[in-house]
This record gives structure tokens, sequence and C-alpha cells, in this order.
């Protein structure tokens, strides 16, 4: 196995071997904080889980035609969004949000 003095090692070329555009090196997601990635993921499916309930009761309501088309058009823009979020805080606000709005187009 490795020893401490060998995973810190690691972890220092892994770091030089990203680029500084790298989002990982950007928002310092490595060492202590690499449990944030996972955690992106689990908000992102939070968000599929309240776009259920949410998008489903409305298509019910107001049909589901508008509701498709309005939230296919946010997800494209909260896709660009994502694409030139400055943090992590807001990043992980946007994926909750088109996790939320991917769950009315799943539907048929």
């Amino acid at each position: 196995m490795y020893s401490m003095r060998g995973k810190k090692l690691m972890l220092m070329l892994m770091t030089t071997m990203m680029k500084s555009s790298s989002l990982l090196c950007q928002w310092d997601l490595v060492c202590d904080k690499n449990y944030l990635v996972e955690t992106s993921q689990s908000v992102f499916s939070v968000g599929v889980m309240v776009g259920i309930f949410v998008f489903t009761t409305l298509a019910d309501r107001i049909g589901r035609k508008p509701v498709l088309l309005c939230c296919e058009f946010t997800m494209i823009v909260l896709g660009v969004a994502i694409a030139f979020s400055r943090n992590y805080v807001t990043f992980v606000v946007l994926r909750f949000l088109q996790g939320a709005m991917r769950e009315a187009g799943d539907k048929e």
C-alpha cells in the first residue's frame, strides 16, 4: 500500500499535471475538498426528485406542452450559465435547477 508520503506525492503530482484552467484547480477541489465533486452530483439528483413533484403537478394543471417547452428552454439557459459559473456554490445551485428542469423533459 501507499505510505502517507506517497499519497501526498501522488496528490501533488496530480495537481501539477492538471492545468490551471481546470475547475478542480480553480475551485480547489483536490485533497481535503474532493468530496465536493460527489456532492454536486447528489445535489443534481435531489433536483431531479424535486422536479418530479413540481413539474408533474404543474403539467397536470396547465398542460404538458407548455411545461415541456419552458423547461427545455430553461435547460439551455442553465447549461450556458453552468459553463460560465465562477464559484462552486453557483455551480451547485444551477445544477440543482438543471436537475429539476430535466425531469419535465423525461415524461411521456
